[in-house]
């Protein structure tokens, strides 16, 4: 028998078991299927009342959207569907953009033919317009904020670790990309237990619809400095906005100025999306820039990025006095 962990803990998934658990304790509820492990695995333990969740959201991490086979394989729900499982699955893509999920996990997010694509993501559909599954930037957020975090306890434990083994490495500062409140709480708590070995700056997320309010925008990153600024070797003076998506399939988010093209080579009607628009980009960044903040802009495809270092050069020339 394995042991395995609900969806509270480890994100790892116990891929030959039939009831589909996870590694690792603690006990929850009853699911009356045996998990065989060969008579060699690290897993196999003495006889107890091991116990696995079968309604519990099933995470695995690191799927590759790029990865499936036989080659020109679509990810669609069906195939997470036919698995010996009735457990809302997701598989979280590597790219941190895209996820897939099976119907259940569709069902309970309530997204259907008819729900419309956040601002900043995308639910694929089919030739018919049904939902198959895989969601892409905002759109994860339908089911990712249906299943329960680990304990804050575990997260910064997990944290301590990390940056212990990247200070081992020879790491002693370092630009966290995309940073919220929980990531400076945590660093406040490691900090404070002495558990904090690098200097870290952290740039804060500005959401896509914060993003269309520079003043807003600007108290919320003034409030989580001053609420940080007891941390010691954190060091806050960055946004972080994301201009588009990225140019990877099943995604093809990033913002082109040629159109995608299909699996035979032909121009497709999908030219990316642009998550934050130009003139909403250049306010923001020119309230930011007078408030001596440093954005740092997600621009991945060629459309975007054209209009990221126009408005860049505008406000430039507006610094320099020329305009």
């Amino acid at each position: 028998m394995r042991r395995h962990r609900d969806e509270r803990y480890s994100r790892r998934a116990c891929a030959r078991t039939r009831c589909g658990c996870r590694f690792a304790e603690p006990l929850v509820e009853e699911c009356g299927a045996e998990c065989p492990t060969g008579p060699r695995s690290p897993f196999r333990l003495p006889p107890r009342q091991y116990r696995c969740r079968t309604d519990g959201w099933l995470v695995v991490e690191a799927w590759s959207p790029v990865g499936l086979l036989p080659a020109g394989t679509l990810p669609h729900h069906d195939y997470l569907d036919a698995l010996p499982t009735r457990r809302p699955i997701v598989l979280v893509g590597n790219d941190g953009h895209n996820s897939w999920v099976n119907q259940r996990a569709l069902d309970l997010a309530g997204i259907t033919a008819s729900t419309p694509d956040p601002v900043g993501g995308k639910i694929a559909r089919d030739a018919d317009g049904q939902p198959t599954g895989v969601l892409t930037d905002e759109a994860q957020k339908f089911v990712t904020r249906l299943i329960p975090r680990p304990d804050e306890a575990e997260l910064t434990d997990a944290c301590a670790r990390v940056l212990a083994q990247a200070a081992a490495s020879g790491i002693t500062s370092f630009l966290d990309i995309v940073t919220d409140s929980s990531d400076l709480r945590r660093y406040a708590v490691l900090a404070e237990s002495g558990r904090l070995p690098q200097r870290i700056h952290a740039a804060i997320r500005i959401s896509t619809e914060l993003a269309k309010d520079p003043a807003a925008a600007l108290t919320h990153l003034h409030d989580l400095r001053a609420h940080s600024a007891q941390t010691s070797g954190v060091r806050i003076g960055t946004a972080k906005v994301y201009l588009d998506g990225i140019a990877d399939y099943p995604a093809q988010t990033a913002a082109l100025i040629d159109p995608y093209l299909d699996s035979n080579g032909n121009p497709t009607s999908n030219y990316g999306d642009l998550y934050v628009s130009g003139p909403d980009f250049g306010q923001l960044a020119t309230v930011l820039d007078a408030a001596g903040w440093q954005l740092h802009a997600h621009a991945i495809g060629d459309r975007v990025v054209r209009t990221a270092l126009v408005l860049q050069s505008q406000l430039r020339v507006v610094q320099l006095g020329g305009g």
